[in-house]
C-alpha cells in the first residue's frame, strides 16, 4: 500500500471536490453483490470527463511502469453508510479522498491489517485484490467522497 498525502494542489483540490459535488449520483448496490449495503455512486466517461482525464494523467505518473487506467468513479457516503468488506478488478486502486478531513475513526479506509484516517486531499494506491471497505463520516451531514480508479498495467 502506498500513501501520499496532500497529493495535489490545495487549490487544485478543492477545484476537483467542487466537480465531484456537482456530478450526478446513482444510489444502489454494487454491480456484483446486490446484497451489499447501499452507497452512492458518478460513473465517469474517460473521453470526456475532462476533469477526471485531467486527474488520471497525474495519477499515472505515480507508478513506475506502464498502466492502463480501466474505470474511475466517485462513491458518496453520509452517517451509517459502511461499505462491506470486497476486492476490486483490475490490479491497483487508486482512492482520492476529496472531502473534508474526518476525525479519527470516521470515515476510515480499512484493510484487515490496516485503518488509514480519512484525510483530504490524501491519495491511496492498493492491491485490487486485498479485502477493504470505506466506513460512512460519524457526523451528520458530513459526506464521505472518494474518486477511485482501477488500473491494469499496460
Amino acid at each position: 500500500m502506498k500513501i501520499i498525502k496532500n497529493w495535489l494542489r490545495k487549490d487544485v483540490g478543492i477545484d476537483i471536490r467542487d466537480h465531484l459535488f456537482g456530478c450526478k449520483y446513482e444510489y444502489r448496490s454494487t454491480s456484483t453483490n446486490k446484497s451489499s449495503n447501499t452507497f452512492f455512486i458518478s460513473n465517469f466517461d474517460l473521453t470526456t470527463n475532462q476533469t477526471i482525464m485531467w486527474v488520471a494523467e497525474k495519477l499515472v505518473k505515480e507508478f513506475d511502469h506502464d498502466i492502463r487506467i480501466m474505470r474511475a468513479y466517485a462513491n458518496l457516503q453520509f452517517t451509517g453508510m459502511n461499505g462491506d468488506w470486497h476486492t476490486d478488478d483490475g490490479e491497483t486502486t487508486c482512492l482520492w479522498m476529496a472531502t473534508e478531513s474526518l476525525p479519527k475513526g470516521s470515515g476510515e479506509f480499512q484493510t484487515k491489517d490496516k485503518k488509514v484516517k480519512f484525510d483530504f486531499n490524501k491519495l491511496i494506491m492498493f492491491d485490487s485484490k486485498e479485502v477493504h471497505r470505506g466506513m460512512g463520516p460519524k457526523k451528520l451531514n458530513t459526506p464521505r467522497i472518494t474518486l477511485a480508479f482501477k488500473t491494469k498495467r499496460a
